[in-house]
């Protein structure tokens, strides 16, 4: 069943960081995303916490995007670097960060799978 994974960040397909996590994509042959569940906009999406550039670069090659749902880990905390920092962050923080970025960036939506 496809769902639809929401990325936060912004993806310029013209920089050297963008061409080498292509490169690296066409490697592996496989996109794993770590995401939450949320249902905070009314309609339920995956949220992705990491690799905006790997869904880009996935999308573009034509490769799956695979979901692991970080919220059946049993952790009440989750390491993110979201903020340029590894810092425990909380559920209720994360999913208010992601659901905000959202809706400032107009940030991509891939269609996905839960692995």
């Amino acid at each position: 069943m496809q769902n639809e994974l929401v990325a936060p960040h912004k993806v310029d397909r013209s920089t050297e960081h963008y061409a080498a996590v292509r490169a690296e994509m066409v490697k592996r042959g496989e996109c794993v995303i770590r995401a939450l569940w949320s249902e905070d906009l009314g309609v339920g999406y995956w949220f992705a916490i990491e690799g905006s550039h790997r869904c880009a670069a996935a999308e573009e090659l034509g490769i799956e995007i695979q979901i692991h749902d970080i919220g059946s880990d049993d952790q009440d905390e989750w390491v993110t670097d979201l903020d340029g920092w590894d810092v425990a962050r909380d559920w209720e923080w994360l999913t208010d960060y992601l659901v905000s970025y959202r809706h400032v960036n107009e940030s991509a939506i891939y269609s996905a799978e839960v692995a």
